[in-house]
């Protein structure tokens, strides 16, 4: 099942292509034309990630490392294509807003960032990539352990690599 998806708080739209593995888990693939959103083209980590995350003990915390903990109740695997890593990603609430319980030592934003075409929003940890690359360890920082800032459009999105 595969649907387009737009990064909105970006100041140019940026077309992503949105797969769905099972109930809890997206594919996210930046695309410029929003008529690609037919295609599918989910990495082989990805999949192995989301064949495992059901034996797994849960998350105690929203926006965890999927490859650690299976995802809570009303969040998704998610991955985006072009980027490295995955993060448990909830469904934006009333007003679009986001759970504020993040893991320890995270001080990214919560924020609700991303849109499918139907109309679906999730949340993200909005971190600020750097250059020169020597201050991409403080982007990093603000994502926790073990995740980091992934660039994308002119923000940054927190993952976890597996």
């Amino acid at each position: 099942f595969s649907m387009g998806a737009t990064l909105f708080n970006s100041v140019w739209p940026i077309f992503l292509l949105l797969s769905i593995e099972g109930l809890e888990s997206i594919t996210i693939r930046q695309t410029p034309d929003p008529s690609a959103a037919i295609e599918t083209n989910i990495r082989p980590g990805f999949v192995e990630a989301v064949r495992f995350q059901y034996v797994k003990e849960k998350n105690t915390t929203h926006y965890e490392n999927p490859f650690l903990h299976s995802c809570q109740p009303g969040e998704v695997n998610i991955s985006i294509i072009g980027l490295d890593g995955a993060v448990c990603a909830p469904t934006c609430g009333v007003l679009d807003s986001c759970p504020k319980d993040v893991p320890l030592k995270v001080t990214a934003k919560p924020t609700c960032a991303l849109q499918d075409m139907t109309g679906h929003k999730y949340c993200a940890l909005l971190c600020s990539p750097t250059l020169p690359i020597l201050l991409q360890a403080a982007a990093d920082d603000a994502c926790g352990p073990r995740a980091s800032c992934k660039p994308i459009a002119g923000l940054g999105i927190c993952t976890y690599d597996p």
